[in-house]
């Protein structure tokens, strides 16, 4: 008998990488990472909260990220001429042209495997914030951020080597409030002043996660001497969440995490620390300190005064 309530049914994708494939920088341990989910998994109800944009999670296939298969292409092709050029020499000229296949065949792996998509499982605990990147703690220190929070902040800077792996991952559950893309110069991403000069684009986040609601965080994306373009296509109002694919820049970068200091974070990484996007535990939310934009808080200092 009908009792007169409706189901919903709600379909998603679901990607099974190949087992086995994985190609790693950094080993970060379970302790460090918490309790994980699939990057594909849930932390709230997403039968009725819409979530991560459908085409990032389509995206978001294993082994190779998206964005790099015109690469790998292009380069499987000139390196495939240049074995082939090799080869024919050595057959021509002598044994010793075979020594040119050699850094051909090195040079075709490296650009490949520059676009891999291991895939990751996020850290499931509450108040967390996860690295958005690969790389290396780089400088953490307090700014005064006067654009888009207006607020001072504590910013970590996450330098990605030609080695890392470059996408990105969002480090919580956010709803996009800004985006702003700025070009500017290709210098070193290992200097502080990349985050200010080179070509970038920042992401104003606002956590939806219950135990920092509102709170606004920023998310750089930075260019760097070789690096030459930032793919990320995220819109303001979209939903991200923790862990999964929201971008990704080619050939070495940085990208920076910007924290109001009164949001009460706590960072548990130190310069020199190896982490992994989508995985490592960059910090936690303490209770006790305030969220919500800083309009609100001025507000309450002005009426304290």
């Amino acid at each position: 008998m009908h009792d007169g309530t409706t189901t919903s049914w709600v379909y998603r994708p679901i990607f099974l990488p190949p087992s086995g494939f994985a190609f790693e920088i950094a080993d970060v341990s379970e302790a460090a990472t918490g309790p994980a989910r699939e990057t594909g998994g849930s932390t709230q109800d997403r039968d009725t909260v819409p979530r991560h944009p459908e085409s990032l999670i389509e995206a978001d296939q294993p082994c190779f990220a998206p964005w790099g298969r015109p690469d790998i292409v292009r380069w499987s092709a000139i390196s495939c001429i240049a074995i082939f050029v090799f080869a024919l020499a050595t057959v021509q000229f002598g044994a010793w042209w075979l020594i040119g296949v050699v850094p051909s065949c090195a040079f075709w792996a490296f650009m490949v495997l520059f676009f891999r998509n291991p895939k990751r499982a996020a850290p499931t605990d509450p108040g967390l914030l996860i690295s958005p990147a690969d790389g290396t703690i780089w400088d953490i220190e307090e700014v005064d951020e006067d654009e888009l929070i207006g607020e001072r902040c504590l910013r970590i800077g996450i330098f990605l080597s030609v080695f890392n792996v470059h996408v990105n991952r969002a480090p919580f559950d956010a709803k996009v409030t800004g985006v702003v893309y700025r070009p500017g110069l290709f210098r070193d991403a290992r200097s502080a002043a990349a985050g200010q000069e080179n070509e970038s684009k920042t992401l104003r986040l606002e956590i939806t996660e219950a135990e920092r609601a509102g709170c606004p965080v920023l998310v750089r994306l930075v260019s760097g001497a070789i690096a030459r373009r930032i793919v990320c296509d995220l819109e303001e109002d979209q939903l991200v969440e923790r862990g999964k694919l929201i971008g990704m820049i080619k050939y070495g970068s940085r990208t920076e995490l910007w924290i109001p200091v009164r949001a009460g974070f706590e960072s548990s990484v130190k310069v020199g620390d190896k982490v992994q996007g989508g995985r490592s535990i960059i910090g936690r939310f303490v209770d006790g300190a305030s969220s919500g934009s800083s309009e609100s808080s001025e507000s309450s200092g002005a009426e304290e005064s």
